[in-house]
């Protein structure tokens, strides 16, 4: 790995340089600890991911997960506020049930009781907000890509992004609102009371300050699920939302047992909120999720959980969705089954500025599939922009410009930075699918990061997939086992596009990986660094060309080039397409001006 210290100790002086550095502050109130962290030390992102993922999916409880996200990302817990909130009325409950559900009113109370005391947004500010950040991603207008097209923005919008950003609590880079992990884990600690049999029937609604709290009976049951706190005993249940929930600063839906359906087209749906906290239980049956934008398991300037513990379910909702968060944290947990998940772009452990993304899927053979919701005007016809699987994107602003020699020149006019989105599979042989920006990607000082543990899986993507960082972003794939197959046809698997690092790692099976160019290895632009590790197995490369361990050219900054490196560290490896002659088993190649190649051969 000399090559490999050696690049990254170039990267360091060049990130010190005062051209790079101009557009970074030091204190960026949304910037992500991990983030930097991942720019830092590039080589440290596998291990640092592994470790992650492997205390995920040995963890026996929420709190265990919990203790592990917030190690990764620098977030110390934070303690759940007093329980000082009065009982209501539940004495139509049996006894041992009515004890339960009155300790966990208390928790989800004190809670809400907490945010309705910190909310201080009037509510022309608090809809401004809301307005802005159902924009903060989303379907490109023929206006927007006109302006961009034409090298111009939206100052306008710019402005309001701006001011959104500086009313929101940064806390230098805090993903979670205050607490509300916590929360989860005081509901966990009550289910296997919940969960007892209790011989109710029927339906108690009680009326509180926070909006009614139904407890539902050991039935089949069907009707609205709009309630501050909605548990459900049992049954194959069907709950409907019509409306987006952002009235209430805390919502929570525990369902016990059955195979339920979760009906939505309203955004913000099941497990997802707009400056608040919402969290959907689900702790039995084959249930099947359908929802709108930001839903299942979004935060946006709050917390949103969806967390299902048995089945095998169907997720299917649109943009912003399935573990996405912006300036708060979004969650999709599944602890086991075959489970399928579609959605649209922005999604599927997906962060954006100052947010925390998250789809953790701990087993059983899944399939993602993300796209065809936004068009990408700027690539090949007919590709569609994802941002999904383990992807994150934050803004900056500017425009179009020419220098004294007449070339272009981007100048920046802001910038709003900071998130990370992971995708974290236990195992199984999955699928995942997805078009431009996907599986380990990031855009503008963010972290993408997926990792699958085991299985022989299948990745397919267009572009800027598979281990990419774009524009001082870090970009991680990382697959511990399986006989895999990966596609993706350019600035893909392991590639670093300018002052951003690209890491695709595969530790062991027998792998194919077809690319067309500047993949398998390659560092675009200045500065970037690119890299594709495969520790064992006898594998198939395909290539046109830049890629093997490549490096291009850089004319304006020739002391910025780019680094790639392509290592594979043992195996009986074929290789095909022409992307560099001397690639065999058992060699090493350079090519110039920083592109290195290793085959160790058995």
């Amino acid at each position: 790995m000399k090559e490999a210290d050696l690049a990254v100790r170039d990267r360091e002086i060049l990130r010190a340089d005062e051209r790079f550095r101009q557009h970074f502050p030091e204190e960026e109130p949304h910037l992500l600890r991990t983030v930097r962290d991942a720019l830092d030390r590039p080589l440290d992102l596998p291990a640092r991911a592994e470790t992650l993922a492997r205390e995920v999916h040995a963890a026996r409880s929420w709190n265990e997960i919990q203790n592990a996200l917030g190690a990764f990302f620098h977030a110390p817990l934070v303690p759940a506020p007093a329980l000082d909130e009065p009982d209501p009325d539940l004495s139509a409950l049996p006894p041992p049930l009515a004890e339960a559900v009155a300790l966990l009113y208390r928790h989800v109370a004190a809670f809400a009781a907490a945010a309705a005391a910190r909310d201080g947004f009037p509510p022309e500010q608090r809809a401004r907000l809301a307005e802005v950040l159902a924009r903060w991603v989303g379907r490109t207008t023929p206006e927007e890509m006109e302006l961009a097209k034409r090298g111009e923005e939206d100052a306008a919008q710019r402005e309001a992004m701006m001011q959104a950003a500086a009313s929101l609590p940064g806390g230098k880079g805090r993903v979670m609102v205050p607490g509300a992990g916590q929360l989860v884990a005081a509901i966990e600690g009550i289910l296997p009371a919940l969960r007892k049999p209790s011989g109710f029937v029927g339906t108690l609604r009680v009326e509180t300050r926070f909006g009614p709290l139904v407890v539902r009976g050991e039935g089949n049951d069907a009707g609205d699920a709009d309630a501050f706190l909605l548990l459900d005993l049992g049954g194959d249940d069907e709950y409907r939302l019509p409306d987006a929930p952002t009235d209430r600063p805390v919502r929570v839906l525990i369902d016990c047992a059955g195979n339920d359906l979760y009906l939505s087209k309203a955004p913000y749906s099941w497990g997802a909120s707009l400056l608040g906290i919402s969290i959907l239980i689900d702790c039995e049956g084959d249930d099947d999720y359908r929802g709108g934008d930001f839903s299942l398991g979004c935060g946006l300037g709050g917390f949103g959980m969806l967390w299902d513990q048995s089945g095998k379910d169907r997720y299917y909702a649109g943009l912003g969705s399935q573990g996405a968060g912006i300036f708060g944290a979004g969650l999709l947990q599944d602890d086991g089954g075959d489970d399928e998940y579609v959605a649209g772009c922005f999604c599927q452990g997906f962060a954006s500025t100052g947010g925390f993304g998250a789809l953790l899927d701990r087993s059983g053979d899944d399939s993602y599939l993300a796209g065809r919701d936004e068009p990408d005007g700027w690539r090949r016809p007919a590709t569609f922009i994802t941002f999904a699987q383990g992807s994150a994107y934050s803004h900056r602003f500017g425009v179009v410009t020419r220098d004294e020699k007449g070339e272009q020149r981007f100048k920046i006019t802001g910038q709003l930075p900071g998130g990370a989105g992971i995708v974290l599979d236990g195992g199984g042989d999955d699928r995942y699918e997805a078009d431009v920006f996907a599986q380990g990607s990031a855009y503008w000082y963010s972290l993408g990061l997926l990792v699958d543990s085991s299985g022989s899986d299948r990745y397919r993507a267009t572009s800027y997939g598979q281990g990419v960082g774009t524009h001082a972003a870090a970009g991680c794939l990382l697959d511990l086992g399986g006989d895999d197959w990966y596609f993706s046809r350019t600035t893909s698997q392991g590639c670093g596009h300018d002052f951003s690092v690209g890491i695709l790692w595969d530790r062991s099976g027998d792998d194919a990986y077809r690319g067309v160019g500047l993949c398998q290895g390659a560092g675009n632009a200045i500065s970037g660094l690119g890299l594709l590790v495969d520790e064992s197995g006898d594998d198939d490369y395909r290539c046109g060309s830049n890629a093997w361990g490549y490096g291009s050219a850089v004319d304006r900054h020739p002391h910025a080039a780019p680094f790639g490196f392509f290592l594979d560290l043992g195996g009986r490896n074929r290789y095909a397409g022409g992307a560099h002659a001397q690639a065999a088993p058992g060699t090493r190649w350079r090519q110039p001006p920083r592109g290195f190649g290793v085959d160790a051969g058995r």
